[in-house]
């Protein structure tokens, strides 16, 4: 084994430039020597090292003076962090101890991680400050990669920073608000925190990198003690049902799947390549499904936002995570700069101009035509199929108006009310600003209303009649023909409509018209609209109130369009469920399917299959009754908003949650299995592989059986915690600080969500 001084520029030299970091940005370090160790590993890290060392530092400690070690074995040499465990081994002792501590150490790291003959180490030796306060930041989440500062503390007189079952104190700033803050009665400690902020903050200002930072206060001033990459930390996938909800809400049935998700999926790609160009955005990777819910990939926004060079967390805007004082900048980057020609001609097409739009509105209605739902009831096997490939393509070009136009329509409202915040209007005037948004022609609502004007004006024994019978006995009464024509005429403009436009397997208005005529009869009458004055014309300012008349028309435009455009696309999707049922009638007459309805459990693929199939095959029904079981079971499943990560949350998780345990999410992932309650060393050979491992707290000791794990619950520690550290090395998801996890019943069933920090009983 050799033992020689680190100097900058040496291929171990990481720390070492860390430290000198934090000295070069006017930080206060404490005296550090960095030496590396090479040729460790077997029986080389033995007592013979310490003269060697005790050589080197050449009375550079005073023996009197307390100093911390850690030995860490260095990656950068050759080592892999996920076979090797290159976690951090602590000791502290006087500087005349020091070579024979170091000697210690190295045996310890090489016999704990089972380090190969030849490898490295690197060996921090560092003036013990002793603290009242000490901790680490975090200058990014290090379990999901959010931009969010972590502050964890221990009020401790002791030198060992993030010292396990001391009581973790912990703050969470984003966006410039604290989200998260641990209460204390010690009134010096906040001020404290508030500068461990600015100090952080002003690092990862400077350095694009995300980072962990030690630090310790003195009862005088702040000591930074060391900074270091988060290496573990990397690019997830967060997935959120927040647009989902209003375009895609409840159960997803596969054939709705197949068909308007991906629709949906192409128009925002193709909205992207208008503003970025030709790309590698794999439109697939947009949505995925939950228990049959969609969910929308907000990653792939992120990797737009930052070719755009908008900040990558303006997708936290997107999921509803907007509260904050500081909202994300627009920072233009030198990419940026390549998208502005067409980002100018994308704008001026449809935000500057309406043309576009109302010209796809008048073509979209004749491309429909040769889709009438009569034909589409005479339609082949073959031929339906394609006719539903055709209108895949139709409505492909009205998903993308629709998105447009409510980016329009939003962008355009944004700006009203930013207006009337400037000239101190209250929100709620909004209504009365934008009173002229609306189209009466499609708002089926003032259609009912007008129908049960008309109800309502028929005698008391026309009205019996209609109330006794239903839709089809109108034409029983001749006297009752008048109201059916209205309400006939109200059908053919209203009829494709249903609970939702999005979701063809859901019946429409014109497949129950006795539905639509209770709809009638309970519908309240209008009200004369009484004219409303703009709060933003009465602004006194000639300048303002002429802006503002120019935004509300455009503004009220862009509503109308965006209403337009939405009617017209829900009529395209009708006739999906047109075409859909009449496949589904041929598979019933050839024996695949119980009941036209049945093809909505079928995917797209399969479908199709299924209709050039020669043979009656069973298969088919077999797998829709699978799918509705299986739909059944998740049915009440509540899901949360977003989502990390590809793997589902455990369905168990959900269904049996009667008990919940929090903590401090510290290494990302989903796991379900049995718990094994580990006390100390004696209990490891009680573990098996993929157990969820539960520990009072943790040590480099108990490396191995944590390599074991599925998952890691410990009752303390933090974000530096040793099992925090290892779970992250290693994959494992881990949730620690869990009040009361040492009283989880051994072998017990748990669910871990090492995402939002939850350990859930399932028995």
């Amino acid at each position: 084994m050799h033992i020689s001084e680190m100097r900058a520029g040496s291929a171990s030299s990481r720390i070492l430039e860390s430290i000198s970091f934090l000295e070069r940005e006017g930080l206060r370090v404490p005296a550090t020597i960095i030496l590396s160790a090479t040729g460790i590993g077997g029986t080389a890290a033995g007592t013979n090292s310490t003269s060697e060392i005790t050589k080197i530092l050449g009375g550079r400690l005073d023996p009197e003076r307390g100093y911390k070690i850690t030995v860490i074995a260095d990656e950068e040499a050759g080592l892999k962090g996920n076979e090797m465990g290159a976690a951090p081994s602590n000791h502290a002792g006087r500087g005349e101890i020091v070579p024979r501590l170091i000697s210690q150490m190295l045996g310890e790291l090489c016999a704990s991680h089972k380090i190969p003959a030849g490898s490295r180490a690197v060996i921090i030796i560092q003036e013990t400050v002793i603290p009242k306060l000490a901790g680490a930041a975090f200058t990014k989440n290090p379990v999901d990669g959010s931009d969010e500062l972590i502050i964890e503390a221990t009020l401790s007189q002791s030198d060992s920073v993030g010292k396990e079952g001391a009581g973790t104190m912990r703050w969470v700033l984003k966006k410039g608000s604290w989200i998260e803050r641990t209460q204390t009665n010690e009134l010096w400690v906040l001020p404290v925190i508030n500068q461990v902020a600015r100090d952080a903050k002003a690092i990862a200002r400077r350095i694009k990198e995300p980072l962990s930072l030690e630090w310790a206060y003195d009862g005088e001033s702040l000591v930074w003690l060391r900074s270091k990459q988060i290496s573990s930390i990397g690019t997830v996938d967060i997935y959120s049902n927040k647009l989902s909800k209003e375009r895609m809400p409840g159960i997803v049935k596969p054939l709705v799947w197949s068909i308007s998700i991906p629709l949906v999926n192409d128009a925002w790609r193709r909205l992207f390549t208008d503003l970025i160009g030709p790309n590698s955005l794999d439109s697939s990777k947009f949505t995925k499904l939950f228990y049959y819910r969609a969910y929308f990939n907000m990653g792939v926004v992120g990797n737009v936002f930052e070719l755009l060079g908008m900040p990558r967390e303006s997708l936290e805007m997107i999921v509803g995570e907007s509260s904050g004082r500081s909202r994300p900048r627009f920072k233009p980057s030198p990419k940026l700069l390549a998208f502005l020609p067409r980002v100018f001609i994308f704008f001026f097409q449809h935000f500057l101009s309406f043309r576009k739009t109302e010209g796809f509105l008048k073509e979209q209605e004749v491309r429909y035509r040769p889709f009438h739902p009569s034909r589409i009831a005479e339609m082949g096997g073959e031929e339906a199929l394609t006719a539903v490939k055709e209108l895949f393509r139709i409505n492909g070009e009205a998903a993308y108006y629709i998105i447009i136009n409510q980016l329009k329509r939003g962008i355009f409202t944004a700006s009203i009310k930013y207006m009337m915040k400037y000239n101190k209007i209250h929100e709620s005037k909004l209504s009365d600003a934008l009173a002229g948004g609306h189209i009466e022609e499609i708002d089926p609502q003032k259609a009912l209303g007008a129908l049960n004007c008309e109800f309502n004006r028929l005698d008391q024994g026309a009205r019996d009649k209609i109330l006794e019978g239903g839709y089809r006995d109108l034409e029983a009464h001749p006297e009752l023909m008048g109201f059916r024509s209205s309400v006939s005429e109200f059908m053919s403009k209203f009829g494709h409509l249903s609970d939702s436009g999005n979701d063809f397997s859901i019946p429409h208005w014109h497949e129950d018209p006795d539905l639509v005529l209770k709809m009638i009869i309970s519908s309240s009458q209008q009200r004369t609209n009484v004219p409303k004055t703009n709060p933003l014309f009465q602004i006194k300012n000639a300048f303002q109130r002429g802006l503002a008349h120019y935004l509300v028309k455009k503004t009220e435009r862009a509503m109308k369009i965006a209403d337009r455009v939405t009617f017209t696309f829900t009529y395209g999707t009708s006739l999906f469920r047109d075409a859909f049922l009449r496949l589904g009638s041929i598979l019933v007459s050839k024996g695949m399917l119980e009941s036209p309805d049945d093809v909505f459990y079928l995917y797209f693929k399969e479908l199709s299959e299924a209709i050039r199939s020669p043979r009656h095959s069973g298969t088919y029904r077999e797998k829709v009754i699978s799918r509705k079981l299986e739909i059944e079971q998740f049915r009440n499943l509540e899901l949360p908003e977003v989502i990390y990560g590809d793997l589902p949350l455990p369905v168990a998780s959900k269904k049996y949650s009667a008990k919940r345990l929090k903590g401090i999410a510290t290494s990302r992932g989903y796991a379900e299995g049995v718990a094994r309650v580990t006390r100390g060393v004696a209990d490891f050979s009680r573990v098996k592989e993929g157990e969820i491992v539960v520990i009072p707290y943790s040590d480099v000791a108990w490396t191995p059986i944590l390599a074991k794990a599925g998952a890691i619950v410990s009752e303390s520690g933090g974000l530096l915690s040793h099992c925090s550290v290892v779970a992250r090395e290693f994959g494992i998801p881990a949730v620690v600080g869990v009040k009361d996890a040492m009283s989880i019943r051994d072998g017990a069933k748990v669910a871990v969500d090492a995402y939002s920090g939850v350990v859930m009983m399932l028995d």
